[in-house]
């Protein structure tokens, strides 16, 4: 969370955004095999959107935003995610 900002949500709250991310993540890695990668999932809510990038070893990049961010920006926030995984390859390790 950045400095001087307040959360949308409690602490349990912020435990379940956490295992939708985890069951997401769970969900695309079965669907990678019939329909290939996904580069980023996209969950708009009434309130944030939530952008994930499945990374190498089972990792994911959670960014979120307002309401009205708009989703044909989701493309250069990949492209920012590939370019910092490309500049620092020890992240992309287990």
């Amino acid at each position: 969370m950045r400095p001087g900002v307040k959360s949308l949500e409690s602490d349990s709250d912020a435990q379940r955004v956490d295992m939708q991310v985890v069951v997401t993540r769970g969900m695309n890695d079965t669907a990678q095999a019939a329909l290939g990668a996904a580069d980023y999932i996209l969950v708009h809510r009434d309130k944030i959107v939530m952008i994930m990038f499945p990374r190498p070893a089972g990792r994911t990049v959670l960014i979120t935003a307002e309401a009205d961010f708009p989703p044909e920006k989701v493309r250069d926030l990949l492209g920012v995610v590939d370019r910092y995984y490309q500049s620092n390859p020890a992240v992309s390790k287990d």
